[in-house]
């Protein structure tokens, strides 16, 4: 079965299990190409132009694919632990990577890994900082900062020019699974295995609102409609529709 799932508006690509990645043709819904790794998948993003897609897991490489014809292209490795998240800038030109020892990569598309970002929130920061998986990972809009979702329920706010953490998003209590920005940039939406999804203004460190519904831990999110809804996905085997332009009776 499919584990991770990537859209981009112009290509559909799923990863399994069965260490398999399936392009996809669509609107017909056929799978056009099928390439295989030799690892678990646990990770795999797909650039918002639809001709590259990032697959990792459970090694020290990141398998890099031609989205049209299903081929390897690049390979990017380091000395790393398994990959939990990965996701492209809006060019797609850059990747972010995050793994199980709490260590954000950012790398170019050309597979060259232009430098490390160890999250470690603890008061003082420890050389080796803390393990803390990586569970997700976003680009700001801007293009100054990432944020890094933690297995804690944590979400770092990280400058990218040096490395620092500027604020700690808190409110989850459970690991991140996703994070979408408003193509205004100025609404965070994200999901955990907490059941909840939780609106946020980026430069504030507590959510603005928790939606709740899910019976299960939430495994996606992404805007949809204009920006005007969010879609969840839950291990509860159902997709919510979530309207942003009504108030939530369960706002808290």
């Amino acid at each position: 079965p499919a584990r991770e799932v990537t859209w981009s508006g112009a290509a559909l690509v799923t990863a399994g299990a069965d260490k398999k990645v399936h392009f996809w043709k669509m609107p017909e819904g056929k799978i056009a190409q099928t390439a295989a790794v030799d690892f678990r998948i646990r990770a795999l993003a797909l650039s918002p132009d639809g001709k590259t897609a990032a697959v990792a897991g459970e090694s020290d490489v990141i398998q890099l694919f031609d989205a049209a014809s299903g081929k390897p292209t690049v390979k990017l490795t380091d000395k790393m632990d398994w990959t939990r998240c990965l996701a492209f800038s809006a060019d797609g030109k850059q990747l972010l990577s995050g793994d199980e020892l709490g260590v954000v990569r950012l790398w170019d598309a050309s597979g060259k890994k232009l430098r490390d970002y160890p999250i470690d929130l603890s008061p003082k920061p420890k050389t080796p900082p803390e393990r803390n998986a990586v569970t997700s990972v976003a680009f700001v809009p801007d293009g100054k900062a990432i944020l890094a979702g933690l297995e804690t329920g944590a979400i770092a706010y990280v400058n990218l020019a040096d490395g620092k953490v500027v604020r700690t998003l808190a409110g989850h209590t459970g690991p991140i699974t996703g994070m979408a920005f408003h193509p205004t940039g100025t609404v965070l939406a994200t999901c955990s295995k907490d059941r909840t999804v939780k609106l946020w203004n980026p430069a504030a460190p507590a959510p603005l609102k928790s939606l709740d519904g899910h019976n299960a831990w939430i495994e996606g999110i992404v805007f949809v409609e204009q920006a005007t809804r969010l879609a969840t996905v839950s291990a509860d085997q159902t997709v919510r529709i979530w309207d942003l332009s009504v108030p939530d009776p369960k706002k808290k």
